[in-house]
């Protein structure tokens, strides 16, 4: 809750060694955590590092809805990397998993 909390009032610099800490857990909360690690990182523009903490949301093997999320900011971060090969990769699989979601049009 305390990450979550730093994430929440904008501290990110704050609730990223506790979501860094959380993330290596192997359940739900470390997805989450790996996912809002990510969204952090591209806050204080750690592109790298991002694109790490999304990989590991999405390793995590759990379906809910912050996969999603994850597999979309995956593609997004790589783009902007420039690892295009990859985009393409992603968001096949994005549209092939997540067609009906309202981010398909933007990856397709």
């Amino acid at each position: 809750r305390l990450g979550y909390s730093f994430y929440k009032t904008k501290q990110v610099s704050k609730a990223i060694p506790v979501f860094q800490q959380l993330s290596a857990t192997k359940d739900s909360l470390g997805q989450v955590s790996s996912y809002l690690l990510g969204v952090c990182y591209i806050q204080t523009s750690n592109k790298e590092a991002a694109k790490t903490a999304f990989r590991q949301s999405l390793s995590a093997g759990f379906e809910t809805p912050v996969k999603e999320e994850a597999i979309f900011h995956y593609g997004k971060v790589n783009f902007e990397l420039q690892y295009y090969t990859e985009v393409v990769s992603t968001y096949k699989e994005f549209i092939k998993k997540y067609a009906k979601s309202p981010r398909a049009e933007e990856a397709s």
